[in-house]
């Protein structure tokens, strides 16, 4: 077990601390690992140091002690708002449930009380249930299920639908409306509607004292969706967790140089011998061991003389600000192989104006030292100077092989560079952990993306994948051509599906390689123009309400429509092609 130690501060404040519940926790068994997940987005850590760290394989190997959500931005008054937390404690800078703001205090309580807890589903009951109702549909109940069926408690259980009299939003996590009357019913055929084989959900928010990072709250709220698909053939797959996570600013104020970030306590086995990387080209940090034997330590497995890897990829990060330009990619040859590099994402010279996305922005790696400029954080400023590739005392990260010692964007970037977006020096050389005075050791690593402006109201997500390699799978490549190899994999199944994975031939992982349209909406939220592309005609375009109604109805017959919504008034709307939610 890893020994972490404690650092106590006073904060003097206005504000009164809420009281917090103990964070409630499930253990999921995902494939090959095993970990927890708290009902405030704690991953793989929980209070309980006997049941935290991800785990791999029957021998339960370790590969990651902690991961957790760091974010913030500068308000128009120019005070920083932020919400990080790293290991769980009693109290940091989230609580469970959605944020509602008619609540009082006992009422808040409650909320509290009924959200903390992770919600599960699996893809076999989704298949049962909806067997059962096709049954009910064609009168063949007494054939199909002669000893009946009943609604599993997971699904009367999942949060669809918020309080909307204590000021909670109306729809929270995403369902299945079989009968499309706008009201989660699970007894009348409407299911969770998830993404892979079996997830777990929570919801969360950042409206409390903060005494993690303390920093000031942002009025934040955070759905996550964690998931995998049980596939015993594809390699790629079994071998990778997926995140989503949506975020809805539910403050007042404009946030200016907005960066989220995902911070990571990597233990590769022997946590002491561990060493780290940055995956330019593929926007991933990764882990590694550091020599040629991952030995036992106090009890616990390593990896042997089979090394491994295991990284976190951004999939897809937050929005570009609006520029009404369709930007450019970095390089066509590198960035056309999987449609992203480095700290580009998706839709970046396709043709659409602002449907751009961040990819990896920034790495930063870290250590547990409390003495030194890479240690951790304690206040919220030193949070943010992380997030921005800086050190506690707001230096930049050097580029260590660079003579002239220019910024560095990244941490040890190896070959995976080949467009130089890590530093603009010209002088800089490789830069590989192994080559500089970098020990293998106890380290941590943070990913992040940014900036962009966080508006009122403004909802964006992020997916990521975190991904596992070993040595012995393929004898050929080293462990990280391997991994390089698996991240550009498993980036190209994301492409394929569009980033959607709620589409209806996404159900099973037999299918995932199917080809689906690509529907990009934007701007969404909007206020007098919706525009609308698709990678295949596009029909009929229906615009509902929440109650089910017809709004507008167009036939377009192209790839791509403005549709003017100037109408409408302020609220949630379906839009009919793919089942998209748009916000007015």
């Amino acid at each position: 077990m890893k020994k972490r130690y404690s650092l106590i501060l006073a904060l003097v404040s206005s504000l009164v601390s809420q009281a917090q519940l103990p964070q409630a926790y499930d253990y999921l068994e995902f494939n090959q690992f095993t970990f927890p997940i708290t009902s405030t987005g704690d991953l793989f850590h929980t209070a309980d140091p006997n049941f935290s760290g991800l785990t791999y394989g029957n021998d339960n190997i370790p590969l990651a002690y902690a991961a957790n959500l760091w974010i913030g931005g500068t308000s128009p008054d120019q005070q920083l708002k932020l919400a990080a937390e790293m290991y769980t404690g009693i109290s940091g800078d989230f609580i469970p449930g959605p944020i509602a703001n008619a609540a009082t205090q006992e009422e808040l309580e409650l909320i509290r009380e009924g959200y903390n807890r992770v919600f599960i589903a699996d893809r076999e009951q989704v298949e049962l249930h909806t067997a059962y109702f096709e049954a009910v549909l064609n009168g063949t109940v007494e054939q199909d299920f002669p000893n009946g069926y009943t609604v599993p408690q997971n699904f009367l259980d999942w949060p669809a639908m918020g309080e909307i009299d204590l000021g909670v939003a109306p729809f929270l996590s995403p369902f299945f409306d079989y009968d499309s009357d706008g009201v989660y019913a699970p007894e009348n055929g409407d299911y969770p509607e998830f993404c892979g084989d079996k997830c777990a959900f929570v919801i969360f928010n950042d409206q409390i004292v903060h005494e993690s990072s303390f920093g000031q709250p942002i009025g934040l709220e955070v759905h996550l969706m964690i998931f995998c698909y049980e596939d015993n053939v594809n390699e790629d797959l079994k071998n990778t967790i997926f995140l989503n996570y949506t975020f809805f600013n539910r403050g007042t104020q404009t946030l200016k140089d907005t960066h989220v970030g995902i911070w990571n306590d990597f233990d590769l086995g022997n946590y002491l011998d561990d060493r780290v990387m940055t995956n330019v080209k593929r926007g991933a940090i990764v882990a590694y061991n550091g020599d040629a034997n991952d030995e036992v330590l106090s009890g616990v497995p390593g990896f042997g003389e089979d090394l491994a890897a295991f990284g976190m990829m951004v999939l897809s990060g937050p929005s570009l600000d609006e520029d009404l330009t369709d930007n450019e990619p970095l390089d066509e040859i590198h960035f056309g192989e999987t449609q992203s590099y480095g700290p580009q994402g998706f839709g970046f010279g396709d043709g659409a104006f602002d449907n751009e996305t961040l990819g990896l922005s920034f790495s930063i790696a870290m250590t547990s030292s409390p003495i030194s400029q890479d240690g951790p954080p304690v206040n919220s400023n030193q949070y943010s100077n992380y997030m921005e590739a800086r050190f506690l005392d707001g230096s930049n990260q050097i580029f260590l092989t660079d003579p002239e010692e220019a910024p560095s964007r990244y941490h040890a970037p190896k070959n995976t560079d080949p467009l130089d977006v890590a530093t603009s020096s010209e002088l800089a050389i490789e830069w590989n952990e192994e080559d500089t005075e970098e020990l293998a050791r106890d380290v941590q690593m943070l990913g992040a993306m940014g900036p962009f402006t966080l508006q009122p109201e403004q909802q964006f997500g992020v997916s990521l994948a975190y991904v596992f390699v070993r040595d012995s799978e393929d004898g050929e490549a080293t462990v990280l051509e391997a991994m390089d190899e698996r991240l550009k994999n498993i980036r190209l199944i994301y492409n394929e599906t569009g980033g959607n994975c709620f589409a209806d031939n996404i159900l099973s992982t037999h299918e995932i390689t199917a080809e689906i349209p690509k529907m990009t909406v934007f701007p969404n939220p909007a206020q007098n123009d919706l525009t609308v592309i698709s990678t295949d005609q596009i029909g009929q375009l229906v615009i509902t309400d929440m109650l089910g109604r017809m709004i507008i109805t167009t036939q377009v017959n192209a790839f791509q429509t403005t549709l003017d919504v100037s109408s409408l008034e302020s609220g949630i709307y379906f839009l009919n092609q793919q089942k998209v939610v748009i916000r007015k």
